[in-house]
């Protein structure tokens, strides 16, 4: 899947930064950083709460652009989020999806490119995108195919 998301930039611009998920996100997020991409994800939503994390995907549409008109749900769900310890792992998915969206030689990635990249970004950014950013992940993974035959109904004689 393939998506542009607006992020602040350091310098305050805001700029449409393109991401991709594939089958091999989750392999060169394991090359690059140690560990399980899945698993980490499946640990933000074991600290934070599903619902809570659901909630923040529908609240986060337009107050992603004002922090400061957050509603107080929204801001604690931010800082359980950050208090989960995986912070770390939303912004290494990104840098691996955002180098799959440009194509780049996967093979020539490293954690000082990482942290370069990283840098160009006001901080807040993905704490307060998280949910775009874990929603284009997963949905990688629902399914575009449809049945080519219908199912054959049993009937009883």
């Amino acid at each position: 899947m393939y998506r542009e998301i607006v992020l602040k930039m350091a310098d305050g611009d805001e700029k449409a930064i393109p991401f991709k998920a594939t089958g091999t996100t989750s392999i060169r997020y394991k090359q690059l950083f140690k560990k399980e991409l899945l698993g980490s994800i499946t640990e933000i939503f074991e600290k934070v709460g599903s619902d809570e994390l659901i909630r923040l995907m529908k609240d986060t549409g337009e107050e992603k652009k004002e922090e400061d008109n957050m509603s107080p749900e929204t801001l604690q769900t931010l800082i359980k989020i950050t208090g989960s310890g995986q912070l770390d792992t939303i912004q290494q998915m990104a840098y691996i999806m955002n180098m799959q969206a440009k194509n780049a030689d996967m093979s020539k990635l490293s954690l000082e490119g990482y942290i370069n990249w990283l840098d160009q970004f006001e901080s807040f950014e993905f704490l307060t995108n998280s949910m775009e950013f874990i929603g284009l992940y997963m949905g990688n993974r629902e399914t575009t195919s449809s049945q080519k035959k219908e199912v054959a109904q049993l009937t009883e004689k």
